[in-house]
């Protein structure tokens, strides 16, 4: 089983605590000079059960430790049944075998979610790769495996143009094929979205060969249905925009609204896997938008309901909720795995997805044979934790800013007097306490990185929100009076109560207009604070910087930028 877990799940928390032993602790020469102890007669170490430690005191495994996937679904799935479950919808559309998974896993996780096993056959979400594979082969029998792979390729090439504006079923008629071939599962896509619960239980394959109470690890457990629920997504807006295409703009608001509701409950799982994959079908919900909002079949009753939509769906999650995820979603995998592998239930070659004999794994090893308090360690990590929490909940900007600054230049401290211990024998006469504590503050400095940039993804997340609800009130303006508004203050009180502020500038949005109020642009500055007069991700003014404005445009020229109207 774990052999496969960086394939499967982010193992980031596991790769860098491998790297960590090696980086920093390493001391070659007396490697080499110790040798490899013997794993199985290392002392076993008492892992203390409190909240500085372990964090959860109880449900507690036959061995006496956390049982932290127990307590993770007892505290998800709290007054949720299976008529509320969004995801035991989404689970019967997917089918029991997302990418392919074992038939135990499907099995296991319908008995968690408390419905019958899934049949093997049945009408589930057909991937576009999958689709396009047997059209190949329905056509000719004979065709090569290098022809197949071709029209598959071929396939998503034209379903990637299908996502960037409005098309008709005769532009692309095999992947109009496809969208006919998933709608009954996409009926339960959108029957399951409008749940109001979601709950996606930690579940663990039977079928694996090494699987028992002892070795169910957090990091080890699969995500299958999160890629596919982003595949699902690009489905919807596949169809989105082809109902756009051929004029029924309700099926397509519908479809549009669908895909952030699918995105909203996947980002409430436990992961910032679930809540990055979260933004992404958030995002690629804005951009078929951003087509639709300056449509000219969209009514001003239409705009102003996708814009009121919008407004009540809010952030994919908010604040407190992203700080929830950290706080009892990825502290409980990390001080899983810490405490596995303290007590010799997985090595630190199996949680990185390596092996071997060799000198990396005589270092590690050897660092275990000095002995380490893990107690110290977890307490380094729950402190770390607590902190990332606490900033994260803050909700004006640029105290985060600050306080991720604060604890960056902190965590530079303790780790330079890591490294003056690195080379000197002092380190082989410190305590154990004393190498816990230095174990858990690296540790602290690699997570700090990845939970700010989880931070800036849910800032980009929320402007792009603002700027098509900015959007469609400028559609809303543009049906009524038949030309957009001379200038974003127009909008209020009728189309909008306030208007928003750019997140990134702490300023009013930028606007442009023509003359005779039939073309816009309307744009957020960016992460890179900078003013780019709309351009956007792949488009360049000559400079050297890398142009990022978030933007809605109707027919209003940017220089560098893609002839389909839209926000990138």
């Amino acid at each position: 089983m774990l052999a496969r877990l960086r394939s499967a799940v982010p193992c980031r928390f596991a790769f860098v605590f491998a790297m960590l032993l090696l980086g920093v602790f390493s001391v070659p020469t007396m490697a080499r000079d110790r040798g490899k102890p013997d794993e199985d007669k290392r002392p076993q170490p008492k892992i203390e059960i409190s909240e500085e430690t372990t964090f959860i005191t109880e449900p507690l495994t036959e061995g006496g430790y956390p049982d932290y996937p127990a307590a993770l679904n007892a505290r998800m799935s709290e007054g949720v049944t299976p008529e509320t479950n969004s995801f035991v919808l989404i689970w019967k559309a997917m089918g029991p075998r997302p990418e392919n998974v074992d038939k135990g896993f499907g099995d296991a996780m319908a008995e968690a979610l408390g419905i019958d096993p899934l049949p093997e056959d049945g009408e589930y979400i057909i991937s576009g790769g999958d689709f396009a594979r047997q059209a190949a082969e329905a056509e000719s029998a004979e065709l090569t495996e290098q022809a197949v792979n071709q029209r598959i390729e071929d396939f998503y090439e034209d379903q990637g143009k299908t996502s960037e504006g409005r098309w008709k079923a005769e532009d692309y008629p095999l992947v109009a094929e496809w969208v006919k071939a998933n709608e009954a599962p996409l009926k339960l896509v959108h029957e399951g979205v409008k749940r109001p619960d979601y709950f996606r239980p930690v579940v663990f394959s039977p079928s694996e060969k090494e699987f028992d109470q002892g070795r169910r690890l957090l990091i080890g457990v699969l995500l299958p249905d999160i890629q596919k629920s982003r595949e699902i997504a690009r489905l919807l807006n596949t169809r989105a925009m082809l109902h756009l295409g051929e004029g029924r703009i309700e099926e397509a608001r519908q479809d549009l609204l669908a895909t952030h509701r699918l995105g909203h409950h996947v980002a409430q799982g436990w992961t910032l896997i679930e809540f990055l994959v979260g933004v992404a079908i958030d995002s690629i919900a804005y951009n078929a938008e951003a087509a639709l909002a300056i449509s000219p079949q969209l009514t001003a009753e239409q705009a102003a309901a996708h814009k009121q939509a919008l407004q009540e769906l809010g952030p994919t999650v908010t604040r407190a909720e992203m700080a929830d995820l950290i706080d009892k979603g990825e502290r409980l995998m990390g001080l899983d795995s810490i405490i596995a592998l303290a007590t010799n239930r997985v090595t630190a070659q199996e949680l990185a997805g390596g092996g071997g004999d060799d000198l990396s794994t005589k270092i590690i090893n050897w660092l275990f044979g000095l002995g380490i308090d893990w107690n110290a360690t977890l307490r380094v990590m729950n402190e770390a934790y607590d902190e990332i929490t606490v900033t994260l909940q803050a909700e004006d900007k640029e105290l985060r800013e600050q306080r991720f600054a604060e604890l960056n230049e902190a965590l530079k401290k303790q780790a330079q007097g890591v490294q003056n211990w690195q080379n000197g024998v002092s380190f082989l006469l410190a305590g154990s306490t004393f190498r816990g504590e230095k174990l858990g503050e690296v540790l602290k400095a690699l997570l700090l990185p990845a939970v700010h940039q989880v931070d800036r993804a849910w800032i980009r997340s929320e402007m792009r929100r603002q700027v098509t609800i900015v959007g469609f009130a400028l559609a809303e303006y543009r049906q009524q009076h038949k030309r957009y508004p001379a200038e974003l203050n127009d909008l209020v009180p009728a189309q909008l109560d306030k208007l928003p502020q750019d997140l990134y500038s702490g300023e009013p949005l930028k606007y442009h207009v023509s003359d005779d109020g039939l073309k816009m642009l309307v744009y957020s500055v960016g992460e890179n604070g900078t003013d780019e007069a709309g351009r956007t991700y792949g488009e360049s003014d000559g400079s050297t910087a890398t142009a990022d404005d978030l933007r809605i445009r109707a027919g209003f020229f940017v220089e560098s930028a893609p002839a389909e109207n839209g926000q990138e």
